[in-house]
């Protein structure tokens, strides 16, 4: 579920959030989320976990924006970041295209046992193809998760899927 699409004003401010460290704004785009996501029907007070970063991208950075959002979020089912690890530091997919982002988060995460049985929702800034949130839910199955549903503050759309076939 994706509470808007990336596009202005939400995408500087994730920008400014991920990129310059513009913490201020973490509170309003959660708010942002937690408006779609209250609308939805399956919301349910499942845990969350934040999409991780690689511990040496979390040195860079100093902080993962993901865990920021679900930190504000408060989500009634908890936040659990240890259930879920970037064991490979993959490039960041912004600099990659369609292909390589697709490939690139491939066996880059492991899942903590506490995973199983569980249904969880998946916390991410951005989806733009999918790949990571995808490469995420099949680790999580794997690990035995029951259902894994994703929530992200905004989503990149193809215009196809903006517009429609017929432009309209």
């Amino acid at each position: 579920m994706a509470a808007c699409a990336y596009e202005e004003p939400i995408r500087s401010w994730i920008i400014r959030l991920k990129y310059g460290g513009l913490d201020a704004v973490a509170p309003l785009l959660a708010a942002v989320l937690q408006a779609a996501w209250r609308l939805q029907p399956e919301a349910a007070p499942d845990p969350v976990i934040p999409v991780p970063l690689h511990p040496s991208r979390l040195r860079q950075r100093g902080f993962n924006q993901a865990l920021l959002l679900a930190q504000h979020l408060a989500p009634v089912g908890g936040i659990h970041p240890d259930w879920l690890h970037r064991r490979v530091p993959t490039r960041p997919q912004v600099e990659l295209g369609g292909a390589a982002r697709r490939r690139n988060p491939e066996q880059a995460f492991e899942a903590s046992p506490e995973v199983a049985g569980q249904s969880v929702w998946v916390l991410d800034d951005v989806m733009t193809t999918g790949a990571t949130l995808q490469e995420i839910a099949r680790t999580l199955k794997q690990a035995g998760a029951r259902k894994v549903q994703a929530l992200v503050v905004a989503r990149r759309f193809r215009e196809a899927e903006t517009f429609g076939p017929e432009g309209g």
